[in-house]
């Protein structure tokens, strides 16, 4: 593996955010090409060496949650550059909007691994819009059967996304 495709359409603050810097910083030091697909450039990474910085376009409305805009057109950037990098040599990892990538991914044989956040069986559970959370639960069982791999960082999120596992 020589290409890294780090899909994280959203660039917020927080932990995740320090994990996605530390990985680069990671990969950057392993000599892997690093490609980061977001809507924003952040300043203590912009200077890697191997890591190029995809922006995509930030993309506002009223009606539409702006996490599924910005992950429908970080897909867009995502389909783009996958058409230019080497399928044996590259892998996706996903932070963020995972359903997106794992779609893609399945679709045209790529290799995604998918971040997994929360415990997606808690989240259904303590929701307050019980049909919405049924939605993503749905969503979740999908992307998590299309993921080549899947992420956890806890292990009650574990014993819940096994339940989903179909292989």
């Amino acid at each position: 593996m020589k290409n890294i495709v780090i899909f994280y359409p959203s660039f917020e603050r927080g932990g995740v955010e320090k994990v996605l810097i530390n990985l680069i910083k990671f990969f950057s030091s392993k000599k892997k090409k690093i490609y980061l697909i977001s809507n924003k450039k952040n300043e203590s990474i912009k200077n890697l060496k191997n890591l190029r910085i995809i922006s995509s376009i930030n993309f506002y409305s009223d009606y539409i949650n702006n996490r599924i805009t910005t992950g429908l057109i970080s897909l867009l950037t995502l389909k783009k550059l996958l058409k230019k990098l080497d399928k044996k040599e590259t892998v996706i990892l996903s932070m963020q909007s995972n359903f997106f990538p794992a779609i893609l991914s399945f679709l045209f044989n790529w290799r995604v691994f998918t971040r997994v956040s929360e415990d997606p069986c808690g989240a259904t559970k303590y929701a307050d819009n019980k049909i919405f959370a049924i939605f993503i639960l749905i969503t979740k069982f999908i992307t998590y059967n299309f993921s080549y791999r899947v992420i956890v960082n806890a292990t009650k999120s574990k014993k819940c996304v096994e339940k989903f596992l179909l292989n």
